[in-house]
């Protein structure tokens, strides 16, 4: 085995220093056999976190290839449709109970079957502190008996977890419907993603002790609910359907917030709330906070920005505020993600500048062919292409570094990058409209050694047959 002689002085701390900024797939990838000291180093490094969810199979293959179970921390397991068959494998190599290190683990949309391989050893995981059961919006589409699934394994968890509950001070779950709350007397921090009123009044009153909460409230209505018995909480995230429960939203942030003494980190986001435009009244209420987002669903801006405004707002807190796309929210927090040339702006903020939301941007539909001269968007992964822009003010507004998407929707669009001679293209994937006409353009581009894509989408069968014919 070669030796780095230069690495090898490094003391273990130093080094481990530098692991932590590495993912695990490229750590191992990277340093694995570079000497016999970097590998015993490799041996002994605690993973903080294994995050097998954006790893691909060969990933998850090479990690347990290279990994002892008793390093890992944080272990994160997804079975996502991009992602299916990840547990089957990861589990031909381990048993959940070697994991003895283990503080947290999270299972994402994971099958049944080996939901309960590792409830039933759940118990033996002593160091175990922060469990998180999650089914993401996606999973709901494609399985509509996610609910009763969902209910399976909350029953087993319950039923068979009761020690492993006890020791519990963080935990995510979808809901909480018919679950006991006694077992959870060391739960500190708690995160719900479909909770009623009913629900959350049972965690008001069942877990005192509470230091963060994250509820999505959701279906019934009512119009008082006494959250300030949360006394120690520290941290509240709420989204609420405001159509359902505008009293409510009302009585808990003027009668409830201010009795929250030791909240410092404040998050409110609503569909619904035209009566909550106003800087002062926010401003009022907030003074102890250290951090307070924000968004809520306003259809007409009652008032403007200028409550905003003011040195609370700019000076002493930072927060900064944008009314866009009918969203009232605060920012980067809220920023908005997605922009079109054609007439959206950002004017209607409280920010001396711009450049922080075009920094938020990555999808960009560009629709007419004039930027605006102080607009940059340096970030952008999704570029959407609807008429042909001179190439010079493309780079003058538009950093293409980054771009992994490239829809193309006319033939002028396509003849713009052709006519290109930069060698900055460098795009995972192009998508094709329905324009058929400009199949002949694009094969054009074959010839172009700066263009570089792994996966091209037709809208048609009849785009794929007419571009075959002529490659």
């Amino acid at each position: 085995m070669t030796s780095c002689l230069f690495l090898d002085q490094f003391p273990v701390e130093i080094i481990y220093t530098l692991f932590n900024y590495i993912s695990v797939p490229e750590l191992y990838r990277t340093f694995f056999n570079v000497s016999d000291y970097i590998n015993a180093v490799l041996m002994r490094y605690p993973i903080t976190r294994v995050n097998l969810k954006s790893c691909l199979p060969y990933h998850v293959d090479f990690i347990c290839h290279h990994i002892k179970p008793d390093q890992i921390l944080s272990l994160i397991l997804s079975d996502d449709i991009d992602r299916s068959g990840q547990s089957e494998l990861f589990f031909s190599y381990f048993h959940i109970e070697q994991f003895t290190q283990l503080r947290s683990l999270t299972l994402i949309n994971l099958e049944n079957n080996f939901f309960e391989i590792i409830v039933s050893n759940l118990n033996n995981l002593h160091r175990l502190r922060s469990f998180s059961l999650v089914t993401t919006e996606y999973y709901h589409s494609i399985d509509k008996n996610y609910r009763l699934r969902f209910v399976a394994m909350k029953n087993l968890l319950s039923n068979a977890c009761t020690d492993f509950l006890s020791k519990l001070t963080q935990l995510t779950l979808f809901n909480i419907q018919e679950m006991a709350l006694k077992p959870f007397a060391r739960l500190r921090h708690l995160k719900i993603s479909e909770c009623s009123t009913k629900e959350l009044s049972r965690i008001c009153s069942e877990l005192p002790m509470l230091k963060s909460l994250d509820v999505c409230l959701q279906g019934d209505s009512i119009t008082m609910l006494d959250i300030s018995q949360l006394s120690a909480l520290t941290q509240l995230r709420l989204k609420i359907d405001g159509w359902k429960n505008k009293s409510l939203l009302t009585n808990l942030v003027k009668d409830f917030l201010p009795h929250l003494v030791q909240l410092k980190h404040f998050e409110l986001e609503s569909d619904l709330w035209n009566s909550m435009d106003d800087g002062t009244r926010w401003a009022n209420l907030t003074k102890s906070l250290v951090t307070f987002n924000f968004k809520f669903k306003i259809r007409f801006l009652l008032k403007n920005l200028n409550s905003f405004r003011t040195p609370f707002w700019l000076e002493e807190k930072q927060w900064f505020v944008v009314y866009f796309n009918g969203d009232l929210c605060t920012i980067p927090r809220f920023a908005p993600v997605k922009y079109n040339t054609n007439g959206q702006s950002f004017d209607m903020s409280n920010l001396s500048s711009n450049t922080i939301l075009h920094q938020h941007i990555t999808e960009l539909t560009v629709l007419t062919e004039i930027f605006h001269p102080n607009q940059y968007f340096p970030n952008i992964e999704i570029l959407k292409m609807n008429c042909s822009v001179r190439m010079e003010r493309m780079f003058n507004a538009i950093s293409l570094n980054n771009i992994k998407h490239l829809i193309l929707s006319s033939s002028s669009s396509m003849a713009m990058v052709h006519s290109s001679n930069q060698n900055t293209f460098s795009f995972v994937h192009i998508w094709l409209t329905d324009d058929v006409s400009f199949i002949t353009c694009f094969l054009d581009l074959k010839e172009y050694i700066y263009i570089n894509f792994s996966n091209l989408y037709c809208h048609s069968s009849k785009q794929y047959n007419d571009m075959f014919k002529k490659i």
